[in-house]
């Protein structure tokens, strides 16, 4: 069955420039780089509808001041910014970041149209940017039958009640202000932050999986594959997840671990249905570790 879902939230461009050791400077023992090639991906909400979509789904985004960029509404002023520079061994050299904060001067008129195009599932992408003002927030989580929201540190009192709140492990320290480097800590810490937002909770914890409180704590594996890249892989995970709603939660899970560990081994984040259904194959081979709270 085809799912709708009402995407909002930011976006960003990543810029990769694969480089090549050219020579080293007269004057300085420096070296120089030459460009070979150039790419261009979106991650973030246009990312998430992109993969919605190719499983076979629909996908509308909304974002304020929409233009049309690739057949995507987005608006060019509202862009965050990431120039990678990897040299020929995959390592990266420089990797810059272009980050402005978003000014909204029409509130108003964001609120009532999204008030009157929200529908379906719905899925936010905050990269604590100003865009997704707890007033937006509340009509989304109060208008759509599932509400998952991807948070930042900084605003996680705005995603109170939401019905997934996905983190990754760096946000879950911020948070709680807490070095989380045993077991222990990393249960109390969930535990804590999943009861005072009344959420159920999902920790991305990178080669280790993934944690999910609700009301026990799981900690659901992953299939280790060589990295090729990392950017967008969280993307991929929220849609993979929203996108198989009629599984149990579990499932879902690691339905979305499988599709993150075939996103990592490519260029293009972007996951062929073809491409996960084979995979899914090996979702009775992903390790569930249940903890009594």
């Amino acid at each position: 069955m085809k799912n709708t879902f009402t995407i909002y939230g930011d976006f960003r461009i990543v810029k990769y420039n694969y480089i090549y050791f050219l020579k080293k400077s007269n004057e300085e023992d420096i070296p120089i780089y030459k460009v070979k090639k150039k790419e261009k991906w979106f991650v973030g909400t246009v990312n998430v509808a992109k993969q919605i979509e190719t499983l076979g789904n629909s996908a509308n985004i909304f974002i304020p001041k929409i233009l049309k960029i690739e057949g995507i509404p987005i608006d060019v002023n509202e862009i965050i910014e990431d120039e990678i520079f990897i040299t020929e061994n995959g390592s990266i050299l420089f990797h810059f970041l272009k980050r402005e904060n978003i000014k909204i001067d029409n509130l108003n008129d964001i609120l009532r149209t999204v008030k009157k195009n929200s529908r379906g599932r719905c899925i936010i992408v905050d990269y604590n940017t100003g865009l997704c003002k707890p007033e937006i927030l509340r009509i989304l989580k109060d208008r759509c039958r599932e509400c998952i929201i991807r948070g930042h540190s900084d605003n996680y009192m705005n995603y109170y009640n939401f019905d997934y709140l996905i983190i990754n492990i760096r946000d879950l320290q911020s948070i709680t202000k807490k070095n989380i480097i045993t077991k222990t800590s990393l249960f109390t810490s969930s535990i804590w932050l999943g009861n005072i937002l009344n959420t159920k909770l999902i920790v991305t914890l990178g080669k280790d999986g993934v944690l999910l409180y609700d009301d026990k704590i799981y900690l659901i594996g992953t299939i280790k594959r060589d990295v090729v890249h990392r950017v967008g892989v969280g993307d991929i995970f929220l849609a993979i997840f929203s996108s198989f709603v009629d599984l149990e939660l579990i499932d879902r899970i690691k339905i979305a671990n499988i599709g993150s560990s075939i996103s990592i081994t490519k260029t293009n984040p972007i996951i062929s249905k073809e491409e996960l259904e084979k995979e899914m194959e090996k979702l009775d081979d992903i390790d569930v570790e249940e903890y009594e709270v």
